[in-house]
């Protein structure tokens, strides 16, 4: 589904990515997988709105910003009602072992390192 076009930018949706299509920057694809937040964003049409993608590709800036014109909350339904769920969650590594640290914890399973000291 096409969601909306600005600067010759299109933003595409379906349950299982989002894709956006612009003639200099080319074609970004954003898995569900791995977009980790949506927020609709701004008030102010050209300058300030639209919509702050969030996710895990290393390739990209952590953070794209979707501008529109049109309102980015009725957008933001829109890539909803495709049934798209951000499914990509951020992961905190030790920094002595480099093992996953899982969220309710403060150290590290595996070598006791800690954050808090």
């Amino acid at each position: 589904m096409i969601l909306m076009t600005w600067n010759n930018a299109q933003l595409f949706a379906s349950s299982e990515d989002l894709v956006i299509i612009q003639g200099i920057i080319g074609r970004i694809e954003l898995p569900s997988n791995q977009v980790t937040e949506l927020l609709a964003v701004g008030s102010i049409p050209y300058f300030t709105r639209g919509l702050r993608i969030h996710h895990l590709i290393s390739d990209y800036s952590p953070v794209i910003l979707f501008k529109t014109l049109q309102d980015p909350h009725i957008i933001l339904e829109r890539i909803q009602e495709t049934g798209f769920k951000c499914m990509g969650r951020e992961t905190t590594n030790c920094l002595q072992c480099g093992t996953e640290i899982p969220e309710d914890k403060t150290y590290c399973p595996k070598c006791g390192w800690s954050y808090d000291g």
